[in-house]
């Protein structure tokens, strides 16, 4: 059974194929994206499985909208672009795709959610802190 959020899927490992990754994300042509697998197996050591994919299945879009968006291919941003650029891919998704609007504030910016906003925004922001860099 396949998992689709736009061109990147959720493969869930074959019965009988050994491998450390009890699924694999796969992007639009089909091959794997080793970064987000390795994001759920972490995600995984640290929360339960069923919030772990939560996790992953709001960064999915987010990671559609790079591969897409037209300006974003002009850039060539990518995640592991530039910490300025992955800051304003993210800042762009946030107001454009997920209704928000977010506002400078001194050394950071405040995201506010509106009635268009989906419920989940929150989710997206926490999954896409859960790195080592962030502590999670």
């Amino acid at each position: 059974m396949l998992n689709k959020t736009g061109p990147f899927r959720i493969v869930p490992r074959p019965e009988g194929v050994t491998s450390r990754y009890s699924l694999v994300v796969v992007d639009g042509e089909g091959k794997p994206h080793l970064p987000l697998t390795r994001f759920y197996e972490k995600a995984q050591q640290g929360l339960t499985e069923g919030t772990a994919r939560t996790y992953l299945h709001t960064l999915l879009p987010y990671f559609e909208y790079l591969s897409i968006d037209k300006w974003r291919q002009h850039r060539d941003d990518r995640w592991d672009s530039e910490p300025e650029a992955v800051q304003e891919s993210v800042r762009d998704y946030l107001v454009e795709f997920l209704a928000c609007k977010v506002q400078c504030k001194d050394a950071y910016e405040r995201v506010s959610l509106t009635a268009r906003s989906p419920g989940t925004v929150r989710v997206f922001l926490h999954s896409s802190c859960f790195t080592p860099s962030c502590g999670g």
